[in-house]
């Protein structure tokens, strides 16, 4: 796929990014990724713009993927999501002339798909802070059936079902896990199945091949189990930590958990004391207008997606400002490369053991 070098660059630069803003940034199942192939990925949503940006990074393709139309406001901001591999969906609340518009998304799509490309859909439609899988819209299998209409069902065509799973949804440090499931062939098997019924075969079908690749938890204890599952123990390996969690909440009704209050390692938190007072001071200010703007202006769902964008740009910003500061302090280009390499470094470590010591996720 022939992708415009500013999009792997940026990729690139946000893939290093990701990388540390999260403790480990986990991906399973990349094998079950088909190559030479048209593909869907469609993903579970619960963390905005975050869920695009951990999928597209992790893998070797390059997907279009569907976004939620009020952000293409401008033709600036067309033109920036354009770069992005960002295309429109429009929803009921758009109104009639929106939804007309998704024509042309779907249109395009088709066109990406019968190029081998692949595309990244969430099947939910709009995003949920939840750990539960709801209901899924049919668009995605709207687009395959449309492709492989065209192609007389001839197109190598493959829905992979992707389960994302956060520790938490915005914090600084903690861990999330991208889950590939086995991908779903939808070819000439289905070429004597009517529309209406090939919509509904394939959306289950998807759904039920997403649910064992996240963490869905049953409505009726759902604050219960969720307590449970932010203030167990947490596990190092993601996928263990996921099937801990599943498990969990296979079995709540049979076997509730109790949680014990997690206790607080103050001899670590001393002992690292100058440690927390160095990075706090370093990234002080980015901190204060970061978390300024998202208090002020941005609503919980977005939280996450803005804190990281946000970061992206002020932390190197004001880290390229304070090397500044020290190379003008002791004049010596090998003390401020060494300032500007470790930061991040000491930055990271500095939260971690924050977590650590405090038994926080």
């Amino acid at each position: 796929m022939r992708v415009n070098a500013f999009y792997w660059l940026m990729r690139a630069y946000v893939k290093t990014a990701l990388l540390f803003f999260y403790r480990k940034w986990q991906i399973s199942g990349k094998e079950n990724i088909p190559k030479d192939a048209a593909i869907i990925f469609v993903a579970n949503h619960q963390n905005a713009f975050q869920d695009a940006l951990v999928v597209t990074c992790g893998i070797d393709e390059a997907p279009w993927f569907l976004t939620r139309a009020n952000v293409f406001g401008s033709a600036f901001a067309r033109w920036i999501f354009n770069q992005f591999h960002m295309m429109p969906v429009y929803r009921f609340r758009d109104g009639i002339k929106g939804l007309r518009n998704n024509e042309a998304s779907m249109r395009l799509s088709a066109d990406i798909l019968n190029k081998r490309w692949a595309i990244l859909l969430f099947g939910e439609g709009d995003q949920n802070m939840q750990w539960t899988l709801r209901s899924m819209q049919k668009g995605f299998a709207r687009i395959a059936w449309m492709v492989q209409q065209e192609n007389n069902w001839k197109l190598p065509l493959y829905i992979v079902p992707v389960g994302l799973h956060y520790d938490h949804y915005y914090n600084f440090r903690s861990r999330m896990l991208v889950n590939y499931g086995k991908a779903i062939p939808v070819g000439e098997a289905y070429q004597n199945m009517d529309e209406r019924k090939f919509l509904v075969h394939i959306t289950d079908t998807v759904r039920a091949a997403l649910k064992p690749l996240m963490l869905d938890i049953p409505a009726e204890h759902y604050n219960e189990i969720e307590h449970a599952v932010k203030n167990q123990s947490a596990k190092r390996d993601m996928v263990a930590q996921l099937a801990h969690d599943q498990q969990l909440a296979d079995n709540w009704k049979t076997s509730p958990v109790t949680v014990q209050p997690k206790s607080t390692n103050y001899l670590l938190l001393a002992l690292t004391f100058p440690l927390h007072v160095y990075a706090w001071l370093n990234n002080v200010i980015p901190y204060f207008i970061i978390h300024r703007f998202l208090d002020k202006k941005v609503s919980r769902e977005f939280r996450g997606s803005v804190k990281f964008g946000m970061g992206m740009v002020l932390v190197p910003l004001f880290t390229l400002i304070q090397s500044a500061v020290v190379q003008a302090v002791f004049h010596d280009w090998r003390i401020t490369v060494a300032y500007v390499i470790t930061l991040p470094f000491l930055t990271g470590w500095s939260v971690d053991i924050w977590k650590q010591g405090t038994g926080s996720r």
